[in-house]
């Protein structure tokens, strides 16, 4: 298996444009083809998976990978951590459609589409800690504890996750902020600070939070939070002018310093790991056991009404000489679909010759349990009584009658508006 990932590793420094060619005669790369033959290599590439298939985890949307991820962060954990953190989005690319919810997307990164993580990293680039977005049973609090201090990147930023970091866990902060999580803090808006000029900002503090919010104007307007740093003092940074044609001095808070000297490392990160990306493939694994089932008279099951009925007819005969007989079908089909069923037919599988005994039991006792109780039942709106196979309406008195019982055209019409009739079939 080391050799396995070591050719996988390989591949990603030494790029070629199929993993054969590292075997070919012409293309021969010997770092890779002396390890392993390519026949052995394609057959673990065929069938590596990295957890057992009948441990199947529903609360976890990555129980096949699970172990892996788990080994990999632990790794991380296990390195000498920093004093300074930068922590941001990662997009672990996928471009295709069985991820299910599973797959995300990203308008601000270069791989727009594919698995998100959250990564703690040091301004360095090196990852220290990471987790999936999709786990629920994570709080992003969980990568944030183990900080003296951190630069954050988030859409989920906010004024409260920032005093909550210093007051609960003594972790000074700085990061972007959305405007719309500012919670109405009063600074001025873009067109006012663009009347001032370029380099602009304004801010406000909350001493008893101690907590600073700055809006700075670059090209755009950008909204920072910290709890430990203030605006003073002020410098200067290089911006190109498109009226002087020239680069000009552009006056720079202090917060917007700090944040661009140390917020780099998860995008240094990902750019390496973008430059070194492995061509390993996911696998859609099939089940060991396959079922299949059919839902008994599913066609007489549903009435249909007398003037259809003639719509819906078959010839029969019980012997070779006996006439043709002709029989009008009184019920007619319903589409019952939901997960692996396509109207009557499921096509499923299961992973052990048990748990297919199992599920074949559970899912008869579920269609025992289908049929309508009661009379009428409420579907989109309307009231259907399924025995009589006619629709129910509900109509309360006329408006204000018990204040006025005299009936009159107004109160009629108002009544029939209230009721919901939306196949018209017993409006006037």
């Amino acid at each position: 298996m080391y050799d396995f990932l070591s050719i996988e590793l390989w591949m990603g420094v030494s790029k070629l444009p199929t993993y054969t060619d590292y075997w070919s005669h012409l293309m021969s790369y010997e770092k890779v083809s002396n390890i392993m033959p390519l026949k052995k290599y394609q057959k673990i590439l065929k069938n590596i998976h990295f957890n057992n298939n009948a441990e199947y985890n529903e609360n976890d949307k990555f129980y096949k990978v699970r172990p892996l991820i788990d080994i990999i962060r632990q790794n991380c954990l296990n390195q000498e951590q920093g004093k300074r953190f930068s922590i941001d989005e990662m997009m672990v690319p996928y471009k295709g459609k069985k991820a299910g919810s599973r797959r995300q997307y990203i308008k601000s990164k270069p791989k727009k589409w594919g698995f998100k993580f959250f990564v703690r990293s040091g301004i360095n680039g090196l990852v220290y800690d990471f987790f999936l977005t999709v786990e629920k049973t994570h709080s992003m609090i969980t990568i944030l504890v183990i900080m003296k201090k951190s630069f954050l990147d988030l859409d989920q930023n906010s004024p409260e996750l920032v005093y909550y970091l210093r007051e609960k866990y003594e972790t000074l902060s700085l990061g972007t902020v959305q405007q719309n999580r500012l919670r109405q803090c009063p600074l001025l808006e873009e067109k006012q600070l663009k009347k001032k000029g370029r380099g602009s900002f304004s801010y406000m503090c909350d001493r008893k939070k101690k907590v600073l919010t700055l809006k700075w104007l670059d090209n755009k307007p950008v909204c920072l939070i910290s709890s430990y740093v203030s605006s003073d003092p002020i410098k200067s940074i290089k911006r190109y002018s498109k009226e002087k044609k020239s680069r000009v001095d552009v006056p720079m808070p202090k917060i917007v310093e700090e944040y661009n000297t140390h917020m780099g490392g998860v995008g240094l990160s990902d750019m390496l790991v973008a430059l070194y990306r492995t061509g390993l493939k996911t696998h859609k694994w099939t089940h060991k056991c396959a079922m299949s089932a059919d839902i008994e008279k599913m066609y007489c099951q549903i009435l249909i009404s007398k003037e259809n009925r003639s719509l819906q007819t078959i010839l029969w005969r019980s012997q070779p000489s006996d006439k043709l007989k002709e029989y009008c079908l009184n019920t007619f089909a319903a589409q019952v679909i939901k997960s692996d069923f396509y109207i009557d037919d499921l096509l499923t599988g299961i992973n052990t010759f048990e748990d297919a005994i199992k599920f074949r039991k559970k899912i008869n006792k579920h269609f025992e349990q289908c049929w309508i109780h009661g009379t009428a039942i409420k579907t989109l709106g309307l009231y259907w009584d399924h025995r009589t196979d006619a629709y129910q309406y509900k109509i309360s008195k006329c408006n204000n009658y018990s204040d006025d019982p005299a009936m009159s055209k107004r109160k009629v019409l108002s009544t029939i508006a209230t009721i919901y009739d939306p196949l018209g079939l017993i409006g006037p």
